[in-house]
């Protein structure tokens, strides 16, 4: 018999990789003339070799917060992560083996991940790479008994972990009856705490220490040392095939698990082969990460790969089809990394015909094997091809994969291609492997290539079984390989059942049922179900001696006993899948109702919207349908308290003529933004994408804000990038992104851009102009709250529309952000300086707003694409901000003289023009210290979250009560954004001026009722003093400015001021238009002008000074006038009054018996009530249902928690 027609396919690699995982994946490899290039023949003719991956591209993002982590910044914080892990003494291990196994791999010290998938996921991971330590991982869902035999085997020195993980991990410290693992944990407090519910890794401050579980415990920031390492470890060169990177774990067919070690080398080499199977990416890849990273195939195919080359992933804690199918729609998703039962779900969900998955360019499954009909019919519907292939945590993620088309795929279903890059791959005779079989004929399939694992860690039997001494690998899998060298698997040796992607032991569940008395003796084997594309287990019992009783059923006999083992398989399967009826995520060993909450406030209420808790068990849900009750758990609904902008009104001056059009049915309010196509004018097909507020009523004049993407970018980055989608931000304004059309160079592109110069044919000042028309005609529209914002490119445009003596009458307020302000002189030595040069833009030779315009401009003055201090660029002159903004103040007739405040430990430094005028800010301008060219959140390590400020900024330009009212202030003292100002609590300002501004914190008690203590929370107060030194004013004697829009001149003593303004009378008591004060108002009606005209809805309100109404307050905030009140009362549905006291509103929902208490205690109530209260007693359940609440929510409580940045209410039942 000839080599050709031996089952002997693939070919090693030419060379060997020597290189530290973290140092290869961070060294941009698969750049031309890159590390990978120097591996793979031919690689530099590679069309998917990509260019220079930008430090600050987005590697990480949230995308429920849109919170993101850069590549360089995980980059940095990895180091960070190794030089604490180097500062606790741990050090990489000399060049002596681990064990006597007949391999030698070189494992350092431990250290155990047991977390799901999370922003701090990378750094922890790529910083125990980097200290040249060894990393383990463990699916955070293992039982406490399986954690601790990970623990003994492996003997981490360092754990890292979730707070309902750490219940686990010291149950199963106990268990391992280890002294090591005691000694290296408990006596070192080498415990860490990823908290879901509190990590602010991401935010502004996240190096902060936080809070420790217990006296064992930190959290894991603490782990980010203040200064990084210089470098990776390095080793030898001939080290890296027995340096261990990772050890992950396998279920064997013992039912326990089994380590496997892989060294520094096998993962590098995997970098290799999944590159070039994999021609179709480029560097602007954008990937779900919703497969679990302590696992094989997440952890090469999406992270490791994903930092090598210049990928985003948009990381899911676990899957989610909803959240999934949204994601992929809001944030174009290119390729999807999945399970079969993901595939299945493509295949056959009615769910998908609601969203849009034209971006996805591909995907691949893995983890299980996936039926080749479910390939086919995913192709047929979406046009998505599932690369087919095989692999194995032991010989590193894919070993195999099938073809690049569908044409070369279809006729060849069925198989798992030919081996990747760098891997050879051969069929043995079953009964003796030293033969290798013809092609065609089965066999058992071995593997060898430089990703095969070391050893299995400290079992010889089980490596020496595997691994024979020429380095193949025994898969213990059986197939064949045809006449053009594919693979197509048969059967397996192994006996280890997959269920939905994750391995379940047949003798683990064997034992269960053995050790039941009644049992003799048990089988269990895996059964394949077509429809859930998973394997199902299947027990077959012998009975005991023992007489076991039975009971007769139509369906035959019945033993209760043997139901009962069953049901035990049955949880210890869904234990390993996590699931349950109407929820999306099942967390156990959860310790109380507060816990339970808090994992759902985490989530974000886009996600999580619902809890029931049961014995120990969290069930999360999205929303509900029906109540069932009685029952033995808890459920509660959360509300999420909106920042106190004035809500939009019915009614009112400012009226588009959309107002009374219904919704488009396209859009769904609250959801992710809707896509929409028209014809311009100029003859091209422009695009927007259109977001509306959950809150939006048809009949009420919205907001509107347009935001402008920078050069290159679309509409559907800058939602993403900015934020102004998010309801913490913008509760009320429906927000437009267009989408500019693409200059000579093929990027998408604004008007006041040097590639528009002499270009006649683009005209955007009139494709916005008709934008905000057609907008303003389908949808209901404040016209005096129609506000402009951009980034880069998009801020250069706001800056042409402020200039426009059209334009800048269309829009109320203008905000860019690192705006490309080009002028139209040269950028010539002789002609640029930008401090004096003449600030007009490409479009306008003078820059002419009918005129004064609110403008707010926030730019990094380390922005090396558009300097703050200006310079020649792309032939034009930019100017110098701050000679910009004075430039702007003149315009508005105002002096260039300015306040400025410095705040945020001086990375922010405002400047507030027209303080001589009377219009103090009317131009604003903040520079971020040390911030590049990036749109700055407080979820991206921003020094300020502009979009939130911009808003404050239209708010307050834009109401009719004048300037005088901050919003903001009340924003960032609430518990509604308790995150946006996670350090310090304390915080003195430090001016250039007379006028300082500073805030201090103090403790306020939040209420049942407001007459009623329940628990403590931490928030600030701000004040303005006029002084010669700075200072700080007590929370406590901070006066009360009580503003109604309208109403003038703000009050700002809360008691002694007369109430005026009678204009009639309601049920025998004056009615007053005007601001209402205590003494003077009490026992009078107010009107509030906000909401509309008529009693029939709800708009006048009852003062009574001094008395509080006892009744629990679902939500309350800080608020710094009685305007906040009403208005978040108005957008309340249930909202019947409220009680405004020491700063804060507490919201009410039914008239019931008043007290008297004195003091600054205000109670307001609508006349006539909106609706009754219907109470809930306890052991309610809801049922799960992915239908909206609409604003019904459920409790079997009636206390009101704070929790990050959500309020939970008590609630009523569906109607």
């Amino acid at each position: 018999m000839s080599d050709l027609e031996l089952s002997y396919v693939g070919a090693p690699p030419p060379t060997l990789p020597t290189a530290n995982i973290f140092d290869f994946i961070f060294s941009n490899p698969l750049r031309k003339n890159g590390p990978v290039s120097s591996h793979a023949p031919n690689a530099q003719s590679r069309n998917h070799i990509i260019p220079d991956i930008a430090p600050h591209k987005p590697l990480l993002v949230d995308p429920l917060t849109a919170a993101q982590v850069s590549w360089d910044r995980v980059r940095i914080d990895s180091l960070r992560v190794a030089a604490g892990l180097h500062a606790l003494g741990l050090q990489s291990s000399p060049a002596v083996p681990h064990s006597s196994t007949g391999h030698t791999p070189i494992i350092s010290p431990v250290v155990l991940l047991h977390l799901p998938n999370s922003l701090a996921f990378a750094p922890l991971l790529f910083g125990v790479m980097a200290s040249g330590l060894t990393v383990t991982m463990a699916n955070p869902a293992l039982t406490s008994g399986e954690l601790a035999w990970i623990l003994k085997s492996s003997e981490p020195k360092v754990v890292v972990t979730t707070p309902e993980g750490l219940q686990v991990l010291n149950a199963a410290i106990t268990e391992s009856d280890s002294p090591k693992v005691k000694a290296n944990l408990i006596n070192t407090r080498r415990v860490y705490i990823v908290d879901p519910a509190h990590d602010e890794y991401g935010l502004p401050c996240s190096h902060s220490k936080g809070t420790a579980l217990d006296q064992h415990s930190q959290d894991w920031k603490a782990l980010l040392a203040p200064k990084p390492l210089r470098a990776p470890v390095q080793f030898k060169s001939s080290e890296y095939k027995e340096r261990t990177a990772v050890i992950l774990w396998s279920s064997g067919t013992s039912g326990k698990s089994k380590g496997v070690v892989l060294s520094h080398q096998a993962l590098v080499s995997n970098v290799h082969s999944l590159w070039h199977i994999n021609p179709a990416f480029d560097g602007n890849q954008r990937w779900l990460g919703f497969a679990p990273f302590y696992h094989i195939f997440a952890l090469c195919n999406v992270l490791i790969l994903a930092v090598a080359s210049g990928a985003t992933i948009f990381v899911m804690p676990k899957f989610d089809p909803k959240l999934m199918l949204s994601h992929v729609q809001r944030f174009r998703v290119t390729f999807l990394h999945m399970a079969p039962p993901v595939a299945v779900l493509l295949a056959k969900s009615p769910m998908l015909d609601e969203w849009d998955m034209t971006s996805i360019q591909g995907a691949v499954s893995g983890g299980a094997p996936l039926p080749s009909e479910i390939v086919e019919q995913v192709y047929r519907r979406l046009g998505i091809l599932i690369k087919l292939g095989y692999g194995l945590s032991e010989a590193g993620s894919v070993c195999n994969q099938v073809g690049e088309t569908w044409e070369v795929i279809q006729p060849q279903l069925g198989n798992t291609g030919v081996p990747c890059f760098g891997i050879e791959l051969k069929i043995v005779s079953v009964d003796d492997p030293t033969k290798i079989v013809a092609k065609g004929l089965e066999g058992e399939i071995l593997i060898r290539s430089p990703t095969n694992m070391t050893c299995y860690l400290n079992n010889k039997t089980a490596t020496d079984e595997a691994l024979d001494s020429e380095g193949w690998f025994h898969t213990g899998d059986v197939g064949k390989v045809d006449t053009n060298g594919h693979l197509w698997i048969t059967d397996r040796l192994k006996d280890v059942m997959k269920v939905k992607g994750f391995q379940v032991s047949p003798s683990e569940l064997e034992n269960i049922l053995c050790g039941s008395p009644s049992v003799a003796d048990a089988a269990v084997c895996g059964l394949f179900d077509a429809g859930l594309a998973s394997e199902l287990p299947r027990a077959y019992v012998v009975p005991s001696s023992k007489p076991l009783l039975a009971q007769c059923t139509p369906n035959g006999p019945v033993t209760p006993e043997l139901q009962a083992l069953a049901q035990e398989i049955k949880q210890l399967v869904e234990s390993k899948t996590v699931s349950s009826p109407g929820s999306y995520a099942t967390l156990t060993n959860v310790p109380d109702f507060a816990t339970c909450m808090s994992y759902c406030s985490a989530a974000g209420s886009s996600v999580c919207t619902t809890v029931t808790y049961i014995g120990t068990a969290c069930y999360l849900k999205q929303s509900f349908s029906t109540i069932i009750r009685p029952s033995s758990g808890n459920t509660a609904t959360i509300y999420y308290a909106p920042p106190a902008y004035p809500a939009p009104v019915a009614n009112g001056q400012y009226r588009s003529s959309g107002c009374g059009t219904p919704l488009n049915s396209a859009i769904s309010a609250g959801g992710a933004s809707s896509v929409f196509y028209g014809n311009g004018s100029d003859g091209y097909v422009h695009s927007y994408n259109v977001h509306v507020p959950s809150g939006y009523d048809p009949n009420k004049a919205a907001p509107l804000i347009l935001v402008f993407h920078g050069r290159g970018d679309s509409g559907s980055q800058v939602e993403s990038e900015t934020g102004f989608s998010l309801a913490r931000i913008n509760p009320y304004g429906i927000a437009v992104y267009p989408t500019a059309i693409q200059d000579s160079a093929g990027q998408a592109t604004w008007q006041g851009d040097p590639s528009y110069v002499g270009n006649t044919t683009i005209n955007d000042l009139n494709f916005v102009r008709t934008l905000v028309a057609n907008i303003s005609s389908q949808y209901c529209i404040d016209t005096s709250r129609v506000f402009a914002a951009g980034f880069s490119n998009g801020g250069g445009l706001v800056n042409v529309l402020a200039c426009d003596p059209v334009m800048s009458t269309v829009f109320n307020a203008f905000a860019p952000h690192s705006g490309a302000y080009y002028t139209q002189t040269s950028d010539s030595n002789t002609a640029c300086f930008p401090n004096t040069v003449l600030t007009n833009d490409l479009v306008h030779s003078v820059c002419s707003p009918s005129g004064r315009v609110p403008m707010i401009e926030f730019h990094g003055d380390n922005d090396g694409v558009i300097p703050y201090f200006g310079g020649g660029r792309r032939g034009y002159c930019l100017p110098a901000i701050p000679h910009w903004s004075q430039d702007w103040a003149t315009r508005n007739n105002l002096t260039t003289d300015n306040v400025t405040t410095v705040t945020n430990g001086g990375n922010v430094t405002k400047a507030e023009f027209g303080s001589l005028s009377g219009l103090l800010g009317l131009v604003t301008q903040f520079r971020l210290a040390g911030w590049g060219h990036e749109y700055s959140l407080g979820s991206n390590m921003g020094p300020i979250d502009a979009a939130a400020f911009s808003l404050d900024f239209f708010y307050r330009w834009t109401n009719p009560a004048g300037p005088s009212q901050d919003y903001l202030s009340s924003i960032y003292a609430s518990t509604t954004s308790a995150r946006v100002v996670s350090c310090p609590s304390t915080l003195s300002i430090t001016t250039t001026t007379t006028t300082y501004t500073s805030t201090s914190s103090s403790t306020v008690t939040t209420t049942t009722s407001t007459s009623t203590s329940s628990s403590t929370i931490s928030t600030t107060a701000s004040s303005s003093n006029s002084s010669s030194t700075p200072s700080i004013t007590p929370a406590s004697s901070l006066t009360t400015a009580v503003t109604v829009s309208g109403s003038g001149t703000p009050v700002t003593s809360a008691s002694a001021v007369s109430a005026n303004g009678v204009s009639t009378s309601l049920n025998g008591y004056p009615v007053y238009t005007t601001t209402p004060s205590c003494p003077g108002s009490n026992g009078t009606y107010y009107y509030d002008p906000y909401t509309g005209t008529g009693i029939p809805n709800g708009l006048y309100y009852f003062i009574m000074c001094g008395y509080d109404l006892l009744s629990g307050s679902p939500t309350n905030f800080a608020a710094t006038s009685w305007q906040q009140c009403f208005s978040i009362c108005d957008n309340f549905a249930t909202c019947t009054s409220f009680t405004f006291h020491n700063g804060y509103c507490y919201i009410k929902r039914v008239v019931s018996p008043y007290t008297s208490l004195g003091g600054d205690y205000v109670q307001a109530s609508q006349n006539p009530v909106r609706g009754n209260l219907v109470t809930v007693a306890g052991g309610t359940t809801i049922s799960g249902s992915s239908t909206s609440p609409g604003g019904v929510v459920v409790s079997s409580s009636t206390t009101s928690t704070s929790l990050g940045p959500m309020s939970w209410m008590p609630t009523e039942p569906c109607i």
